[in-house]
């Protein structure tokens, strides 16, 4: 394969850009100024601090941003932030999508993971029992785990278990 035609938009500076991706779209998170644009779109405002967008995934209408405070949905073709779950607290993870569904995670003890499939909205899961201090979300051979950066412990948001053996996935 060769790669694709590269995409050239505009956008204000940002200082600490964050950068996701969905399908062919760009998602620009500026945390500083709370702002999210989609490839050359207007910037549009959120609310919460560390905002990260969602990590390179497959196409769908929406784009998401974790913040301290919750999960934002934004449309692809424009519009107003919206707000999928407010009660996080904590540090929040790069969101993922994978298999037709939305994972977060905030850090804390315990942490904060939720989970929405389809149309229906994220809900919250069992959190690991262990402190989560530095949450990443990994996706590999169809496998989704939630990993501690700081404890490297392992958790199973499908299956809402302590991973302790890779093997058993």
């Amino acid at each position: 394969g060769e790669f694709a035609k590269p995409v050239v938009g505009r956008t204000t500076a940002v200082a600490h850009p964050r950068l996701g991706a969905v399908g062919d779209h760009v998602v620009l998170v500026d945390p500083d100024q709370r702002t999210v644009q989609i490839d050359d779109g207007a910037p549009a405002r959120f609310d919460g601090a560390d905002a990260r967008p969602q990590q390179a995934g497959p196409d769908r209408p929406s784009a998401l941003v974790a913040t301290t405070t919750g999960l934002v949905s934004i449309s692809l073709s424009g519009g107003a932030p919206q707000s999928s779950f407010r009660q996080a607290v904590g540090a929040p993870t790069a969101p993922l999508v994978a298999d037709g569904c939305a994972y977060a995670a905030w850090a804390g003890s315990p942490a904060t993971v939720v989970q929405g499939c389809g149309q229906n909205p994220p809900a919250r899961l069992a959190a690991p029992d262990e402190p989560t201090l530095q949450p990443v979300f990994r996706a590999n051979r169809g496998f989704i785990v939630l990993n501690d950066q700081d404890s490297g412990q392992i958790y199973d948001p499908t299956t809402e278990r302590a991973v302790e053996d890779w093997t058993n996935l």
